[in-house]
């Protein structure tokens, strides 16, 4: 079979003898419905998806859904799109011996995350959230790459499911276990201040020195934050702060989420965070996105069940949090009780709502035209109603669950 790490498309997967696809026929069949819009965010959509079940002899069968969000343009989100699982699909063949070889899984991804880094194209960069599931064994194992979502719930109550978690950081090299953990994951960017512990002001140029305890002497009060910023300073061995801009914070002002493939004249980081769990594929449906699913407080993981559980509740709690209400001050809009439609309706109506520029108005248009047809797949009505719900990024949603 092939060895090669550049693959110039999906289709030219190494293909499994009819022999081994019958010794290991698959045991689940994999349903996906994926949907990608630009929202209320305007200009191009840089997001690109790819989803698909392969096989290897060693894994058996194994799908994959994955979103990549483009930095400055979408070179490399397209780049990912084409070759991403391909390159990975190759380097499971060679580090994977069996279908629950934990370390070759991991050892696969990281060597993926390294021939993506060295192959993409120089201009612009992506992220990369990429959600594996193993046929034989109900593991799965989930790729973070900057600033994606990924969740699990449970497929009749909607609940997010409370997994045993393995956690591999490629960046520290560093294994974490968390028991009875939610199945989503934390993303890599920083949204709060990283101060002295000692109350003095932080020093104001990049000091490319940085000696052991550094970064002990600094506190954030977020602690993932803290760990995503010394994670940052480790890996390129130098002492920088983040700073405000552009209603985020920012390393060296580059992007907000500090891992990403690409950007090679920026200072980011290109491995990511892989976390490991079990799951009941007859009892779970899941959910890969872009950061556009929770921009402007759009969702959070908990109303993201919500919304996949009763589109009754969607409609009731479209108000809830809403960034016109929050942030427009927008009042006197419709009951729980009246339809999605006149609530909408009435939003785009509003004296408040005229007054933004084009793309929000062209976001929520789209939304309305398309909600009010009540003919959608799962993740055309989550990206849609979010939409509606003024979030100010692209929107990309692969919904998936097993039959």
């Amino acid at each position: 079979m092939s060895t090669s790490l550049t693959s110039p498309s999906p289709t030219t997967y190494p293909q499994p003898n009819e022999d081994e696809i019958q010794h290991s026929p698959t045991k689940y069949t994999p349903y996906y419905t994926t949907t990608s819009i630009v929202g209320c965010r305007g200009g191009q959509n840089e997001d690109t998806h790819h989803s698909q079940t392969s096989f290897l002899p060693s894994i058996g069968h194994y799908t994959c859904n994955a979103i990549y969000d483009g930095h400055g343009g979408k070179t490399t989100s397209e780049w990912l799109e084409k070759h991403a699982l391909s390159i990975l699909h190759i380097h499971l063949e060679s580090s994977v011996s069996k279908p629950d070889d934990t370390p070759g899984f991991i050892k696969a991804f990281r060597e993926a995350q390294n021939s993506w880094q060295t192959q993409i194209p120089w201009r612009g960069g992506s992220t990369v959230t990429i959600c594996l599931f193993v046929h034989l064994t109900n593991m799965t194992y989930n790729l973070t790459i900057g600033d994606g979502r990924w969740y699990y719930f449970h497929k009749t109550t909607s609940e997010i499911l409370q997994v045993d978690k393995i956690i591999y950081d490629f960046s520290s090299d560093k294994t974490f276990h968390h028991e009875k953990s939610n199945a989503y994951n934390t993303i890599h960017q920083i949204n709060h201040p990283i101060t002295r512990i000692d109350g003095q002001p932080n020093p104001t140029s990049l000091i490319n020195t940085l000696n052991p305890g550094d970064l002990e002497q600094y506190t954030c009060e977020d602690e993932n934050d803290l760990y995503e910023w010394k994670s940052w300073c480790n890996f390129h061995k130098i002492l920088a702060f983040p700073s405000f801009s552009h209603n985020c914070y920012r390393m060296l002002d580059g992007p907000q989420c500090l891992r990403v493939i690409g950007d090679k004249n920026e200072m980011v980081q290109h491995l990511g965070v892989l976390e490991i769990f079990p799951i009941n594929p007859l009892h779970t449906k899941a959910i890969v996105s872009c950061d556009g699913i929770d921009s402007q407080s759009a969702s959070t993981p908990h109303t993201i069940g919500k919304l996949l559980h009763s589109q009754e509740w969607a409609n009731q709690h479209f108000f809830d949090n809403h960034v016109a209400v929050t942030k427009l001050k927008l009042t006197n809009y419709p009951l729980p009780n009246t339809s999605l439609e006149d609530k909408i309706s009435f939003l785009l109506s509003s004296k408040k709502f005229q007054k933004l520029d084009a793309d929000w108005k062209a976001g929520v248009q789209e939304a309305f035209k398309v909600l009010k047809t009540n003919d959608y797949t799962i993740s055309t009505f989550l990206a849609h109603y979010l939409s509606a719900r003024m979030s100010d990024d692209n929107i990309s949603i692969t919904y998936f669950e097993f039959h």
